[in-house]
C-alpha cells in the first residue's frame, strides 16, 4: 500500500541516521529572522542611459513590488512563477532555482488552516485519485542506482497533465488536490528492484509520471503518449536525490502547551533566480502541522538551497532558523524552541492626529530584499480610538505596519524586542497620499452610478527606478456616486491603471448581465479629473483555417493589447479562449478598444500571429481569417562541450526578443523541448519558415545558433546543436567601510541576450557563478538591507535613492567559454577624494536628483560613483581619486530610461575633500502629442538630444532627456542649456531594445533653438500610423551579422535614434517599427564594421519595407584636440560625411557598453565610429570661438588618428 507523500512523524530510517548528523536547538531569543521573498514573472528592464546600472536591479524590483502588494500573507510569503528560468548562481557554485507560485493558506481558505493531519491524508489522497471505470496496466521502472537505501515511501504518481515536482507539491500541500480538476490518475509503490505497475484509466491520452519519496523526487514529469494503450518503450524514471527534514517543537519552560496542529513552513531563500532557461532545482515553499508530540517532517527536500524553517503557533511567539548545507540523502533533525514573545500596542493616526478605526496593523519580520515582503507574524485591526494590540510577537527585529482605506500605508516602525517585552504607545501615522478622481459615463453620456472603479499600479511600468513607486499606495477602489463621480485616495506616485465596470442597464431581470468596462492606463495621481466612458462588451469574430482553406476544428486564441509602456509589455493580462467548431469559427470576448496582437494555436499546426489588429472591427468588416500552416518538426541531437550527447538540454527558438518578454506578455509560449538521455530531441509545433534554434541547460551555457528553413508539414532531421561549458565568474564585494560585504545581491546580466542571474555574497564577501554564456556581462552589487519603501518618499516628495546608489558597485566583464574571470567590486580607493556640494534649479534645491561621477580614465563602471540630492539640495560622495570627471545630474521620471540628464565636466584636484556646486539650466520645451486619430498619444516616447556638434568629454553631448507623454499627450522637458536640440517622439518602446513593434510612429524635429532661460511651449506633434523597415544585415563574408546596431534617418537627414538600441538578431534581421510614412535611409554598425547608407526607402503606413545592408571593415577615428600651444583642449566636434550628415555621437548599445566597460570619456582623445570607407570632414570649435577644419579619407583601416589644432 502507498504511504502519504506529504507528512509523517519522522523520516524513515532517520533514527539510524541521527548519529551522523548534528541536532540544532534554536532558542527563540536567538532565532535569526530570514524570511523568503517571492519572485514574479520577471519583467527584465534596461535603460538607454542608466541601462548598465539598473538592468538587473529593475528585474528584482518588479518581483518585489508584485509581492509587496499581494495583501495579507499567512503563514508567510511564497514564491511566484518566474517561468522557465535557468542557471542561477549561489556562493560556491550552487544550482539553479525554479520559483513557483504558491497560494497562501488564507488565499485558499479565508483563514482556516489547510494543513492536514496524518489521519486525514489518506482520505485526501483517495479524493485526489481521478480514476473511474476501466483501467489498463502501465509497467515501468525507477532507476535506484543513486537511492539512499530502502525508501518505504517511494512511489510513482500518474498525473493528468505535464507538471513539475514544485507545482505538484504546491497543490497537494495546500489541499488543491481535492478540487474538481483532480490531478492524480493513478499511484503505485515502487518495489525494491525499482519496478512499478500503475492502473491507468482507459481514456488516458498519455502518461505524465512523477517519482516522490522520502529523499528521492523528480524535477518534472516523465511524459509519453499512448498508442493503443501502449508506449513506445517502458518508462524508465530517473529521480533526483534530495534530503529529509524532521524535528521537534520545544515549548516554553514550565508551560503546558498543546503542541498539536502548530503551523510550520519550510521556505527557500529566494535571493537567487534567473531569467535564463534550463533544468532547475525546484524552489518550493511548503507548510505542514506538528503532531501531538510537536514532531514534524518534510520529505523530498531539494538540496543546494538555503532554507528557513519556521513555526507559527497561535498563542505563542514563533521561532525559526536558517540553514544552507543540506546534502543528498541527509535526514536532518532540527528543534525549534517556542517562547511567550513580546506584546506591542499603540494607535493609528492620520496626519492631523485623528484616530483611524479599522486600520489593518501587522507585525512583520524585516524583508529579506530591501525591506520588502517580510513575513507577517501577527495582525490586528485598530479600534474606534485607533488603538491596537499585538500579542505574542516573535523576539528579534520587527517592523510594525498599518494601512487603511483612503490612506497611504505607513512605511512602518522598526523595533527590536526580546521575549516577554512590553512595548506601548507606538504611533503609526498614515498620510493621505495621492488621489485620482473623475466620472464614469455610459456610452450615451449619462452618469453610471452603479459603476465600480479599481485603481492599480500599471504593471507596464514595473521596471527601472519607477518600479519602486509600486511599493506604497499601489491600489485603491471606489463606488461611483449618483452623478457617476468617484475619488480614489491613498495612492502613491503611480502611474496607475484605472478600470471602471458596471452591469448592463436593462429593464428586465437578467440572470447574468453583461459587464461594461472602461480602462485608462499610465494615469498619474493628482491630475485632472478623468472621464471614463463605458464600452459594451463586443466580440472579435472570425475563422481559423488551414493551408488549403479547410476549417481547423479545435484551436486556441491569445490576444495581447499593445501599450506604450517602457518595455512594450502590456499591463493587461492576455485575453484567451479555446474553441471547437465545425466551420472553424470563433467569437472572442473580453477585448477592449485598442491595438492587439492575436496568436492562434492548434495541435498539429504552427502558431500564426496577427499583428497590430485594431479593435473593435469596423462596421461591415469581414470576419477575421486566420490561416494555420501544418506544423514544422525539427529533430536532431544536442552535443556537449566535448562532443558527447547532452541530456537535459533545453532546445528553443530564438525569436529575437528576450525570453522574459514572451513570459511577461503571457499567453501561448514558443515551443521548446528537452533533450533525452542520448541527447536526441524532437521539437514540434513550429511555424514554417526560417528558424533560429539553440540549446542550453543547467550544466551548460548557450551554444551556437543554427538557422534552418522549416517547411509546413515537414520534418527537418539531423539538426544537431551544441552546448558550451560556459564561463565562470568569481568575485569579492567590499562595502563602503572597506570590509568584505556579506549578503550583497549580485546581478549579472548578459548584455547580448539580457539573461540575468542573481546571487548573493557569502560571509567572506565572495560569490561564484558557473556556466555563464560567453559575452559582455554587467555585474552589479547592491546592499539588500536598504529599505525601498523609505526610498519612495512621501506622497508628493522626491524619492531618496542616495543610500541605494551609494551602495551600488559595478563593473563590466568579458566572459570566455571555459575560462574563469575574477572581479573585485568596491575595493577601497588608494587616493580617495570626498566631494560634496549643492545642486539647484532656479535657485531652489534640485531634490531627488541623482549625481553620477564618471572618471575620465579607466573603466567607467568600476570607478563610477553615485549619490542623490537631498531635500536641501546637498550631495556627498567619495571618488577614487583626483582627475577629470564627467558629472551627470539626472531626474528619473519613472520608467526605465525615463530621465532628464544634464552633463558637466569637472577637474578634481588632489586633496582629501572638495566642494562642487551645480546650477541646472532653466531652458524648457513642452507640448502635446496626438495620434493619427487626433486623440492624445498617452505613453508615447519623447526623446531630446543635442542637434549638432558633440562636446568632447561628454557621453550624450551635455543634454539628454527620455520621457513619455502623459494620458493627455502632454510632455515637458526642463533643465535645458542654451543650444540647438532635436526632439523625437513616438516609436518603439526602449528604442527597439526588446523588439521592434510600436503603436505610434517616430517623428524627429530638429533645429529647435533654446536661448538662456527660454521656454519653447506648444511644440506639438501629430503622429501618423506607422509602417516598418525589415532590415537584413550581412557581414563582409556575406554571413548574417548578429548584434549590429541600426540607425535610421528621415528625408531631412535627422536620426530617429541617435543612441540606437535596435540590434539585429542571430539571422542578421530586425524589424524596425514605428516608422512614419515617408523617405528614409538606414545604416548599420558592429563593433569593428560599418555599412554605407542604404538607398532611399519609401515607407507606407501598415506596410513593411525591406532593406539589405552589407558591413565592411570600419575605421575608428581618434581625434585629438589642441590649442595653439599644443595643449589638450575641449571643443564641440562634428564629423560630416559625403552626404553632409553628421556621424559623430551615433552610439549603439554595444558601443555604450564598451564605453562603460573600457572607458573613453577623456578630453585627450575623442572616438568616432566605426565609420564606413569614404570621405569625411572633421570640424571643431571651442567655447572661445577657436576652430579647426580638416578632411580625412578612410579606407577600412582599423584606426585613424587625427590631430586638430584650434586657432
Amino acid at each position: 500500500m502507498s504511504v502519504p507523500w506529504t507528512n509523517a512523524a519522522e523520516c524513515p530510517d532517520s533514527r539510524r541516521r541521527m548519529a551522523a548528523h548534528t541536532t540544532l536547538q534554536i532558542p527563540a531569543q536567538a532565532a535569526r529572522p530570514h524570511p523568503a521573498t517571492p519572485g514574479h514573472q520577471p519583467i527584465q528592464t534596461a535603460m538607454k542611459r542608466l541601462l548598465p546600472i539598473f538592468a538587473g536591479l529593475a528585474l528584482i524590483v518588479a518581483s518585489l513590488t508584485w509581492y509587496a502588494n499581494r495583501g495579507d500573507q499567512s503563514p508567510g510569503p511564497d514564491p511566484a512563477t518566474v517561468g522557465d528560468t535557468g542557471p542561477v548562481a549561489n556562493p560556491g557554485g550552487k544550482e539553479s532555482a525554479e520559483l513557483v507560485a504558491e497560494p497562501t493558506v488564507e488565499d485558499i481558505t479565508g483563514g482556516a488552516s489547510t494543513a492536514t493531519a496524518d489521519s486525514d491524508r489518506t482520505a485526501l489522497e483517495e479524493r485526489d485519485l481521478a480514476i473511474s471505470g476501466e483501467t489498463f496496466t502501465l509497467a515501468g521502472s525507477v532507476d535506484l542506482s543513486d537511492a539512499c537505501g530502502a525508501d518505504e515511501g517511494l512511489e510513482v504518481l500518474a498525473l493528468k497533465e505535464v507538471s513539475s515536482y514544485a507545482k505538484f507539491i504546491r497543490r497537494s500541500s495546500f489541499g488543491l488536490s481535492a478540487s474538481p480538476d483532480r490531478q492524480v490518475l493513478a499511484r503505485a509503490a515502487v518495489e525494491p528492484d525499482g519496478s512499478f505497475s500503475l492502473e491507468m484509466p482507459v481514456d488516458s491520452a498519455g502518461a505524465h509520471l512523477l517519482v516522490i519519496g522520502d529523499q528521492l523526487y523528480m524535477d518534472s514529469t516523465w511524459d509519453g503518449e499512448f498508442v493503443d494503450q501502449e508506449l513506445p518503450s517502458p518508462p524508465l524514471l530517473v529521480p533526483t536525490v534530495g534530503a529529509c527534514i524532521y524535528g521537534q517543537l520545544i515549548p516554553p519552560t514550565n508551560s503546558a502547551v498543546d503542541l498539536a496542529g502548530i503551523k510550520l513552513s519550510l521556505r527557500p531563500d529566494l535571493s537567487t533566480f534567473s531569467t535564463t532557461s534550463g533544468a532547475l532545482i525546484p524552489m518550493i515553499s511548503r507548510s505542514t502541522e506538528s503532531d501531538e508530540e510537536g514532531q514534524f517532517v518534510f520529505r523530498g527536500v531539494p538540496t543546494g538551497l538555503e532554507y528557513t524553517l519556521g513555526a507559527r503557533p497561535d498563542d505563542l511567539a514563533g521561532s525559526q532558523t536558517t540553514f544552507d548545507d543540506l546534502t543528498p540523502c541527509e535526514a536532518r533533525h532540527l528543534e525549534l524552541s517556542l517562547s511567550i514573545g513580546a506584546s506591542l500596542s499603540g494607535r493609528v493616526l492620520a496626519e492631523g492626529g485623528q484616530a483611524i478605526a479599522g486600520a489593518k496593523v501587522q507585525a512583520r519580520l524585516p524583508g529579506e530584499w530591501f525591506g520588502v515582503g517580510g513575513e507577517r507574524v501577527r495582525k490586528a485591526t485598530s479600534a474606534a480610538d485607533g488603538s491596537f494590540s499585538l500579542p505574542a510577537v516573535m523576539p528579534g527585529k520587527i517592523q510594525v505596519h498599518a494601512e487603511a482605506d483612503g490612506y497611504l500605508e505607513a512605511s512602518g516602525k522598526t523595533i527590536l524586542v526580546a521575549d516577554a517585552d512590553t512595548v506601548n504607545d507606538l504611533e503609526l501615522i498614515l498620510e493621505t497620499g495621492g488621489k485620482i478622481a473623475g466620472q464614469v459615463l455610459w456610452a450615451d453620456g449619462t452618469p453610471a452610478p452603479t459603476a465600480e472603479v479599481e485603481v492599480s499600479f500599471d504593471p507596464a511600468h514595473l521596471a527601472g527606478l519607477g518600479a519602486f513607486n509600486a511599493l506604497k499606495g499601489a491600489s485603491g477602489e471606489a463606488q461611483c456616486q449618483a452623478d457617476g463621480s468617484f475619488t480614489v485616495s491613498g495612492l502613491g506616485k503611480g502611474p496607475f491603471v484605472v478600470v471602471a465596470t458596471a452591469e448592463e442597464q436593462t429593464s428586465d431581470e437578467v440572470e447574468d448581465p453583461a459587464q461594461w468596462t472602461a480602462r485608462m492606463e499610465g494615469i498619474k495621481p493628482n491630475g485632472e479629473d478623468l472621464v471614463l466612458k463605458l464600452e459594451r462588451p463586443r466580440m472579435l469574430v472570425g475563422r481559423v483555417v488551414d493551408g488549403i482553406a479547410e476549417p481547423v476544428l479545435e484551436f486556441s486564441l491569445s490576444a495581447s493589447r499593445r501599450v506604450e509602456g517602457p518595455l512594450g509589455v502590456s499591463g493587461q493580462p492576455p485575453v484567451q479562449g479555446e474553441f471547437s467548431a465545425d466551420d472553424g469559427s470563433f467569437a472572442l470576448s473580453g477585448l477592449t478598444s485598442g491595438i492587439w496582437d492575436l496568436t492562434a494555436n492548434a495541435k498539429g499546426y504552427g502558431a500564426s500571429k496577427v499583428s497590430a489588429l485594431s479593435f473593435p472591427q469596423e462596421e461591415g468588416a469581414e470576419p477575421l481569417l486566420i490561416v494555420l500552416q501544418a506544423e514544422a518538426v525539427v529533430e536532431g541531437t544536442v552535443f556537449g562541450p566535448n562532443g558527447e550527447p547532452a541530456a537535459g538540454a533545453m532546445v528553443a527558438v530564438d525569436t529575437g526578443e528576450p525570453a522574459w518578454k514572451s513570459r511577461a506578455q503571457g499567453g501561448a509560449q514558443p515551443p521548446q523541448t528537452t533533450s533525452a538521455e542520448d541527447g536526441s530531441y524532437r521539437l514540434e509545433g513550429l511555424a514554417p519558415g526560417s528558424l533560429t534554434l539553440y540549446a542550453h541547460g543547467k550544466e551548460y551555457a548557450r551554444g551556437p545558433s543554427v538557422i534552418i528553413d522549416a517547411s509546413a508539414g515537414g520534418v527537418s532531421r539531423n539538426v544537431n546543436l551544441t552546448v558550451l561549458e560556459g564561463g565562470t565568474l568569481t568575485g569579492v564585494i567590499y562595502g563602503n567601510d572597506g570590509k568584505p560585504a556579506q549578503g550583497r545581491m549580485i546581478t549579472v546580466t548578459n548584455m547580448g541576450t539580457f539573461a540575468t542571474s542573481v546571487t548573493q555574497s557569502d560571509r567572506s564577501g565572495e560569490f561564484r557563478i558557473e556556466h555563464l554564456d560567453p559575452g559582455k556581462l554587467q555585474v552589479v552589487a547592491i546592499d539588500r538591507d536598504m529599505d525601498m519603501a523609505e526610498m519612495t518618499g512621501d506622497g508628493d516628495g522626491e524619492a531618496n535613492m542616495g543610500g541605494l546608489l551609494s551602495s551600488m558597485k559595478m563593473t563590466m566583464v568579458e566572459i570566455t567559454d571555459g575560462d574563469e574571470t575574477h572581479v573585485v567590486l568596491g575595493a577601497p580607493p588608494e587616493d580617495p577624494v570626498r566631494v560634496s556640494g549643492r545642486v539647484t534649479h532656479a535657485g531652489e534645491p534640485y531634490s531627488g536628483a541623482n549625481v553620477t561621477f564618471y572618471s575620465g580614465g579607466g573603466k567607467l563602471m568600476e570607478r563610477m560613483r553615485l549619490c542623490s540630492v537631498d531635500k536641501e539640495g546637498h550631495f556627498e560622495t567619495v571618488l577614487d581619486g583626483p582627475g577629470f570627471y564627467m558629472v551627470a545630474i539626472q531626474k528619473i521620471h519613472g520608467g526605465p530610461g525615463q530621465q532628464t540628464s544634464v552633463e558637466f565636466r569637472r577637474d578634481i584636484p588632489k586633496q582629501e575633500e572638495g566642494h562642487l556646486d551645480f546650477a541646472i539650466p532653466e531652458g524648457r520645451i513642452s507640448g502635446r502629442i496626438f495620434g493619427a486619430d487626433g486623440k492624445p498619444a498617452g505613453g508615447a516616447r519623447v526623446t531630446l538630444t543635442v542637434d549638432g556638434p558633440m562636446k568632447s568629454g561628454l557621453m550624450m553631448g551635455g543634454q539628454y532627456s527620455e520621457n513619455a507623454a502623459d494620458s493627455e499627450g502632454r510632455y515637458d522637458i526642463p533643465g535645458l542649456r542654451p543650444g540647438t536640440y532635436a526632439l523625437s517622439v513616438g516609436g518603439m518602446p526602449m528604442g527597439g531594445m526588446f523588439g521592434g513593434e510600436a503603436q505610434y510612429s517616430r517623428v524627429t524635429r530638429g533645429s529647435l533653438r533654446v536661448d538662456e532661460n527660454q521656454w519653447l511651449a506648444d511644440v506639438d506633434f501629430r503622429l501618423e500610423n506607422p509602417g516598418s523597415i525589415e532590415v537584413t544585415v550581412l557581414d563582409d563574408s556575406r554571413r548574417p551579422a548578429a548584434g549590429a546596431a541600426l540607425f535610421v534617418r528621415n528625408q531631412d537627414g535627422k536620426l530617429l535614434e541617435r543612441f540606437s538600441m535596435a540590434q539585429t538578431d542571430g539571422q542578421g534581421r530586425f524589424t524596425y517599427g514605428g516608422i512614419a510614412p515617408g523617405q528614409y535611409t538606414v545604416s548599420a554598425r558592429s563593433v569593428t564594421e560599418a555599412s554605407a547608407d542604404s538607398p532611399t526607402l519609401s515607407v507606407r503606413a501598415g506596410e513593411s519595407t525591406p532593406a539589405s545592408l552589407s558591413l565592411e571593415s570600419g575605421t575608428m577615428l581618434l581625434i585629438s584636440l589642441q590649442d595653439r600651444d599644443g595643449n589638450p583642449v575641449d571643443a564641440s566636434i562634428s564629423v560630416i560625411d559625403s552626404n553632409g550628415r553628421d556621424v559623430n555621437g551615433m552610439l549603439g548599445l554595444t558601443q555604450i557598453m564598451d564605453i562603460y566597460g573600457e572607458g573613453g570619456l577623456g578630453l585627450a582623445t575623442h572616438k568616432v565610429g566605426p565609420l564606413a570607407p569614404g570621405s569625411y570632414r572633421v570640424l571643431a570649435e571651442d567655447d572661445e570661438g577657436h576652430k579647426a577644419n580638416k578632411p580625412v579619407r578612410l579606407a577600412g583601416q582599423t584606426e585613424r588618428k587625427l590631430k586638430l589644432r584650434l586657432k
